[in-house]
């Protein structure tokens, strides 16, 4: 079975907050090191990209939504009312990534944490296929210097300027 054929057999869902795959509760295990590497990869496949943007446009069907992930703006909602790009240094992402792991009780070093998001953002920039950029309608926000509050605070008073002139303008 091809890696798309799989793609087309898994369901994905939510339980409130909680991310299901075939009805088991997989938010946790999202952000480690190995499914973030193993989505990089797996993400090359057009046929991998072009299930999961229909899965997730299906999912949300009459709903206001707040999704996150690399080509949420560009390819799989790119007539979102409210766009926004998420930059910061590999080094501070790094951090934030350890400290999360730590959290977890999950130990891995600085800089192995810093090589592997490094070599993810080049796999996602460079690819053929949906490459890592932002859209051209979203609001960039260099996040390497802000705490999440501050960046909450952008997104919201981005969000009131949207809801008062849905041009975004």
């Amino acid at each position: 079975m091809s890696v798309t054929e799989r793609a087309a057999q898994l369901r994905i869902g939510f339980d409130g907050q909680d991310v299901l795959l075939d009805g088991v509760n997989i938010s946790a295990a999202l952000r480690s090191p190995s499914i973030s590497e193993a989505a990089s990869r797996v993400a090359q496949h057009p046929g991998v990209r072009a299930e999961m943007v229909r899965q997730q446009q299906a999912m949300v069907q009459e709903r206001d939504l707040v999704t996150e992930g690399r080509d949420q703006g560009t390819e799989v909602f790119p007539d979102a009312e409210c766009k926004f790009f998420l930059e910061a240094s590999a080094e501070v992402r790094a951090v934030r990534r350890q400290e999360e792991l730590l959290s977890r009780g999950v130990e891995v070093p600085l800089e192995e944490t810093l090589e592997q998001i490094r070599q993810r953002d080049h796999r996602d920039r460079t690819r053929e296929i949906s490459p890592l950029r932002p859209a051209d309608d979203a609001i960039v926000i260099d996040s390497s210097e802000l705490t999440a509050d501050g960046v909450l605070d952008r997104f919201e008073a981005h969000v009131r300027r949207c809801l008062e002139d849905p041009r975004g303008s």
